[in-house]
């Protein structure tokens, strides 16, 4: 499952509105431009309540990568 859906699923789940602009809150990362049209609200909702985990480099989302069982399971912790 691409890391997108899986911020859109738990963004939905939670009932989470983006807050502000998508584009301020999702500007920060440098691939910002190839998250979906579809994910972009429960993309940006997910980042503003740091649901979000892009380790070791924080400046890229990868959001068409698929997403590991680790980084769902942070997400959710």
């Amino acid at each position: 499952m691409p890391r997108a859906q899986v911020l859109v699923a738990l963004a939905s789940g939670l009932q989470f509105k983006p807050s502000g602009t998508n584009a301020s809150v999702t500007g920060d990362f440098r691939d910002y431009n190839s998250i979906p049209f579809y994910a972009d609200d429960g993309v940006a909702a997910a980042t503003f309540r740091n649901l979000t985990v892009n380790y070791p480099n924080i400046d890229f989302l990868e959001p068409n990568r698929a997403a590991t069982r680790a980084e769902v399971a942070a997400s959710i912790y």
